[in-house]
Formats: structure tokens, C-alpha cells, sequence
């Protein structure tokens, strides 16, 4: 259990939790689970056990696991019913939905209370420190100049070679040395890895799969974050979501917790194959990435190209208002704000969000200038459509 818990004395009943419909048979024994508990913050907590064996669930008279607590004293095994488990070692999304609903209903009824929360719900053992729960995230600080001069040599150290074979293992090294963080690293990659597909020269044609899922024999963490960034980045590029989807699901999950622009990446690979349980993911990204730009431009990709998911556009428009201003500087920002509001029918705002997208667009980009102007014809097409169904509907005067 986490430091400096309180039981708050508004805190809610849990309504969620007993209306989850979960099968015994989702969980194995050797599972990794945690039952949440409480906030911490804008997310939620809980501990950590392991799965050992079916075991009958008293109070509920139905089958239930019996659960190992490492640091349980005198309580080291405990039975649980299925439905206040949630997998930690596997990429579930039944259990991401379950997380996020959770979080839906508590998170905004505890708004302003700065220290954790336990809610009370469960007796499971007696309270103590250990247990397991989600980090706050740290928030990134804004780089010192210097701090950015570097990183755009480290950049420049890559473009300079890009026509070459060693342009990727250059980046690698020059991040490496400046000790980069994952933010600092998705900037730095997903620009080039851009500028590097654009000359012919993708990271697809120098990189293997396996520097996405196997480290290697001591290349270093920042070197194997790095070839994954720019892996994965150009396969986003190029919208292959089950490529991203197939090579994540083989990275270990502790190195996906430490690095929020990957699971952004597979939060896009789900998006993007209009698959619903990617909007889960996509919210576990938002309460840990602290509304980095670079990953919520990952988010809104794959809910761009998701066309068939729920609630699409008015996610694609929330989304856009966390960027810095707004987007209202952001040509990419704005050609997706766009792209929203023509599907809400909003055509007037969808033309001034494109027409500023093309005002803003730095010259020579001729691909995403033809991205613009196609969605400028397609509002235009909308818009006329629209018009010409309302004419063919208005009755006639005999």
C-alpha cells in the first residue's frame, strides 16, 4: 500500500467493480494481478498478488483464485473473486476497459485531493506498507537550450548520413551519450525516421524486427529505445498497425511501463484497425504521458485512421485541445481538427481549421500538402452534398 494513504470520508462505493462481467477462465494460474484500491492522483492504485490456484470465493459462494502476497505477513495467500482482478503482466483489453471505467467514475468524484487515496471497498489484508501500485508519473521539465541544441545535433548527426547505412546506429550512439529520456527520443525519432522514409532510406531497410523485441547482447537501454522508436515510427508511416501490434506484443511489459511513446505506438495499432478497446489504451497513455506532444500526435493518428470507431470525431477534437495553444500553431493539429469537423457536419469551421493547416504548413512538404488540399476538396464535397440533400427534401409548392 502506497505512503501516506488516507481513507477519505466522501470517498464513493465502488458500482463498477460489481457489474463487471468476467469469466473465471480469464484469469491462469501464474498470473501477475493487481485489486485496485484507490487514486493517486489522476490515476489508480492498488496490490499486487499472484495467481495461484482456483479457490472458492465465500462471500459470493462462486468459484473464486487463490492469490500469493509476498509481502502479506501472516496473510501470504488470500482468495479474490475474479472480477476485482486485473492482469498486470499480460496487454489485456478486457481488463484496460474495466481500468479505464474505474477511473471514469472515481478519479472525478476525488478531484482536488492531493494525497492517495485508499476508498475502503476491500478487506483483503491488514493495511501496510508493500503492495504494488501505478507511479505518479514524473512531469517533463521543459529543456534548457542547451539541452535542445544537443539534441538537434544528435538529429542532424543522422539527416546528414541519411542516405547512408549507418545513420540509425549514429542516432543510437549520439542519444546514448546525451543519456535522452523516452520524450526526448520520440521527438528526435519520429522526425527522423519521417525525413529518412521521405529519402528512400527508411529505418525498415536497416533495421530488423528484431531490435524492436530483443535487446541484444548489451547495446544499452537508449540504443534499444531508440531503434524501437524509429522501427515502429516508420511502420506508423506507413499505417501497418498489425506489424506494430505483433512486434509490442513481444516487448516485455516493464520496458512498455517505462516508455509511454511505445504503448502509444500500440495504443495507434489498435486505433488505427478501428478496434474499440484501443480507446482503453489510449487512456492509460493520456494519464501517464503528461500530454507530450510528439505521443498525443501518435493518439491522434490512429483515431484519424480508426474511421469506424465510436465517438471518433469528438475524441480526435479533445485530443487536439491538449496540445500546446491549442494546436492552434500545429498545421498536423489542425488538419486532423478538420478532418473531425467535417464529419460532424461543422463544414464552416472545418474549412477556416484546413485553410489555416495549409497556411501553416512549412514549404517543400509536398505529401502533406496533398493530404491538405485533398481534405479541403473533401469538406467542399461534403458541404455541397449536404446542401443539395436539404434542396431535395424541401417540399414543393403545387
Amino acid at each position: 500500500m502506497p505512503d501516506a494513504i488516507s481513507r477519505h470520508p466522501h470517498a464513493p462505493g465502488d458500482v463498477v467493480t460489481p457489474e463487471r462481467d468476467i469469466t473465471h477462465q480469464h484469469f491462469r494460474p501464474g498470473d501477475q494481478v493487481v485489486i485496485l484500491k484507490g487514486t493517486s492522483g489522476r490515476k489508480l492504485w492498488g496490490d499486487a498478488y499472484k495467481v495461484v490456484t482456483p479457490s472458492w470465493h465465500t462471500p459470493t459462494d462462486e468459484d473464486g483464485w487463490r492469490l500469493y502476497d509476498p509481502v502479506g505477513g501472516e496473510r501470504t495467500y488470500l482468495t479474490a473473486h475474479p472480477r476485482y482482478l486485473v492482469h498486470l503482466s499480460s496487454r489485456c483489453p478486457d481488463c484496460l476497459i474495466y481500468q479505464q471505467a474505474l477511473r471514469t467514475y472515481l478519479v472525478p468524484r476525488l478531484a482536488g485531493v492531493e494525497q492517495d487515496v485508499d476508498c475502503g471497498w476491500y478487506s483483503v489484508k491488514p493495511s501496510q506498507s508493500g503492495g504494488a501500485r501505478r507511479r505518479r508519473p514524473r512531469r517533463a521539465m521543459t529543456p534548457s537550450p542547451e539541452r535542445n541544441a544537443a539534441l538537434a545535433r544528435a538529429a542532424s548527426i543522422a539527416i546528414e548520413t541519411v542516405a547512408g547505412t549507418q545513420w540509425p546506429m549514429r542516432l543510437a550512439q549520439a542519444l546514448r551519450d546525451l543519456d535522452a529520456t523516452w520524450q526526448e527520443s520520440a521527438e528526435v525519432c519520429a522526425d527522423v525516421a519521417w525525413q529518412a522514409r521521405a529519402a528512400g532510406n527508411s529505418a525498415l531497410v536497416l533495421l530488423d524486427p528484431e531490435h524492436v523485441t530483443e535487446p541484444g547482447p548489451g547495446p544499452g537501454p537508449v540504443i534499444w529505445r531508440t531503434y524501437r522508436h524509429l522501427y515502429l515510427s516508420t511502420l506508423r508511416y506507413d499505417f501497418r498497425c498489425r506489424s506494430i501490434e505483433s512486434l509490442l506484443n513481444q516487448v516485455p511489459l516493464s520496458v512498455l511501463n517505462a516508455d509511454p511513446y511505445s504503448w502509444a505506438l500500440y495504443a495507434f495499432a489498435r486505433l488505427g484497425q478501428s478496434r474499440s478497446d484501443g480507446l482503453a489504451v489510449m487512456e492509460q497513455v493520456l494519464a501517464t504521458a503528461s500530454d507530450h506532444p510528439k505521443t498525443l500526435h501518435v493518439l491522434l493518428h490512429g483515431v484519424w485512421l480508426g474511421g469506424l470507431l465510436p465517438g471518433r470525431a469528438d475524441a480526435l477534437l479533445a485530443l487536439v485541445d491538449r496540445l500546446p495553444e491549442g494546436g492552434g500553431g500545429d498545421p498536423i493539429a489542425q488538419f486532423r481538427k478538420a478532418s473531425a469537423l467535417r464529419a460532424l457536419g461543422r463544414f464552416h469551421q472545418a474549412r477556416t481549421a484546413i485553410e489555416r493547416a495549409l497556411e501553416l504548413l512549412p514549404p517543400g512538404n509536398l505529401a502533406v500538402h496533398a493530404d491538405l488540399v485533398r481534405e479541403h476538396t473533401l469538406i467542399t464535397a461534403a458541404h455541397d452534398l449536404t446542401q443539395l440533400a436539404r434542396r431535395r427534401r424541401k417540399p414543393t409548392s403545387q
